[in-house]
């Protein structure tokens, strides 16, 4: 009898086919509606990040005017904050060269003069890294009246 017992226990021990399957597809489904809201997040966040960082670039070149009495020159580009200036101490204006990227690692570019009569202008060509398209593909000018995407 004690014998029939242990053998029914272990033959009870794992999960059947049928409740790993089962597990599987309730894992799955639930995949299916929280993977879009994550990934969603994740590029309203670069889209933000990279809002932020042409707005702190943006001072740092306003800083370098204020220093040096003129802008960055096109030929230059933002290259120019990453070297010791001695009007800023015998200190860069940047401390990284990460700085001169957008959340997708794509240089941000400098152009001088900017749009409407704008000393210069800070660009993020977004996720597709050119000219022109709509969310995360979107270029993101400093002088946005809204460089965020509508909530």
């Amino acid at each position: 009898m004690l014998k029939e017992e242990v053998t029914m226990r272990q033959a009870r021990a794992g999960f059947t086919l049928v409740e790993i399957m089962l597990v599987l597809i309730l894992l799955g489904t639930i995949a299916v509606f929280v993977i879009p809201k994550v990934t969603g997040q994740a590029a309203a966040g670069k889209i933000k990040t990279t809002c932020l960082n042409l707005e702190g670039l943006k001072s740092q070149v306003e800083l370098f005017y204020f220093n040096e009495n003129r802008y960055p020159r096109q030929e230059e580009g933002l290259d120019v904050l990453l070297k010791p200036s001695p009007n800023f101490g015998g200190q860069p204006y940047l401390d990284t060269a990460k700085r001169l990227k957008d959340a997708w690692g794509n240089k941000i570019l400098y152009t001088t003069p900017g749009p409407g009569g704008k000393p210069f202008d800070l660009i993020s060509l977004g996720s597709n890294k050119e000219r022109g398209g709509t969310g995360e593909a979107q270029d993101r000018s400093v002088w946005d009246e809204s460089p965020e995407p509508a909530k």
